[in-house]
């Protein structure tokens, strides 16, 4: 990547197809095949609504990952109600720049985004089967604490944020 990267709020009237394309991915590096995922992401589900109130929300949390004018990653967080917990609802890159370090310039952007908000700890999920991705958090300095409450099928992984390691 010769051109830094450029994080920008999702527009969903434009860009509702990217999202959904980057969910579908998802599902399938998480689960093994797309079986289900209409059920949870296709037209009839609720997913425009529910993201467009997280933009709403909090717009900086969710936004796409730009390399010029090309759209090559999705992030989707939002601040826990009552806590000091924010949950990131995606982390996706496109599969041409995953390995390439660009991954970890999503979780630096998550930091900037959540930390000056009083956030101390990041938490998303994962599929014990996705073994890259479990790999990645690792490295980056989340640890897997828990079964998801909501989802058997995945895993709570948590990460501390850097003003709370002091």
């Amino acid at each position: 990547m010769q051109r830094p990267l450029r994080f920008a709020t999702i527009d969903l009237e434009r860009h509702l197809a990217d999202c959904l394309a980057a969910r579908r991915d998802t599902y399938i590096a998480s689960f093994g095949s797309e079986a289900g995922w209409a059920a949870e992401y296709g037209s009839e589900s609720d997913y425009p609504a529910w993201l467009a109130a997280r933009i709403a929300a909090l717009p900086q949390a969710c936004v796409h990952v730009w390399d010029g004018d090309r759209i090559i990653g999705q992030l989707e967080g939002r601040l826990r109600p009552g806590s000091d917990i924010a949950t990131i609802h995606l982390v996706y890159l496109v599969p041409a720049y995953r390995g390439t370090g660009a991954a970890a310039w999503l979780i630096d952007y998550l930091i900037k985004v959540f930390e000056p908000l009083g956030v101390a700890r990041l938490q998303l999920s994962v599929a014990p089967g996705n073994a890259r991705a479990i790999a990645f958090y690792h490295k980056h300095g989340w640890a897997l604490c828990a079964q998801s409450g909501k989802d058997p099928r995945v895993r709570l992984m948590e990460r501390l944020l850097p003003a709370t390691l002091h």
